[in-house]
């Protein structure tokens, strides 16, 4: 049996409408600038339908948490309105070099610089961008806090992959019936498997070449079909036998 990926997406939009911003200023400013709208402030994305921008009061988040409007995340940091977390504002790939620790291993990730998207995955504004994070899908870091935030892969028109990148979770345990990539808590994939009738559940990433895997305990790590993959290596997920 060969699992799919469930991409049908229900995330509620981010949008704040009417919203009782923090020292809110509406008015064009430079998004991205570091300063720019004076000490503890910050360029933020104050109306998500048009791209319009304003200085607000910056966030106490950092980058790969959650959040729900730009004004929950530090300068620097914009609110992703498609995913619910704080990432980092570029202008270029350039500017998404991440370092990670695991252990006493220190590994660089190189994330995409993409024009922000609104929930229904459509691009807000030019001038408007942030990076991606590159997250690793079974350890999901950078974006490992809790059950708070996962790993998903990051899909656009045509389901044309942009990688994979830190998304708000529900949490949910493997097992789990899933309505969306999001549902699922860090390590965990929302699959439909090939039952009769079909189910989506969350499921174990894993490597089904052994190099990466979690323990599938009794299930067996299949792959996908087409195979996912992440940078050069093939992943797939543990699901119980059919």
């Amino acid at each position: 049996m060969r699992a799919t990926f469930f991409f049908t997406l229900s995330i509620a939009p981010f949008a704040c409408f009417g919203c009782d911003y923090p020292e809110f200023t509406y008015g064009p400013c430079a998004f991205g600038v570091a300063g720019a709208c004076g000490e503890g402030k910050k360029c933020a994305l104050v109306d998500v339908k048009t791209g319009g921008l304003g200085c607000i009061k910056a966030g106490p988040k950092t980058f790969w948490q959650t959040c729900g409007t730009d004004a929950d995340c530090r300068e620097g940091a914009l609110c992703d309105p498609r995913y619910g977390a704080c990432k980092p504002v570029c202008k270029s790939p350039s500017d998404c070099q991440f370092e990670i620790k695991k252990g006493d291993k220190t590994s660089t990730l190189q994330g995409n610089c993409i024009e922000a998207e609104s929930a229904t995955g459509t691009a807000i504004a030019a001038n408007i961008k942030h990076c991606t994070s590159h997250c690793e899908p079974i350890g999901a870091a950078p974006c490992d806090f809790g059950n708070e935030v996962t790993c998903v892969e990051r899909l656009g028109d045509g389901f044309v992959s942009n990688g994979f990148d830190c998304a708000k979770s529900k949490g949910l345990a493997a097992g789990a019936p899933c309505g969306a990539a999001t549902d699922c808590a860090p390590g965990r994939v929302c699959v439909v498997l090939a039952t009769k009738p079909p189910r989506t559940e969350c499921a174990l990433w894993c490597d089904p070449h052994g190099a990466s895997n979690p323990a599938c305990e009794t299930n067996a790590c299949v792959g996908f079909d087409p195979p996912a993959y992440y940078g050069e290596t093939e992943y797939g997920t543990c699901v119980a036998p059919s």
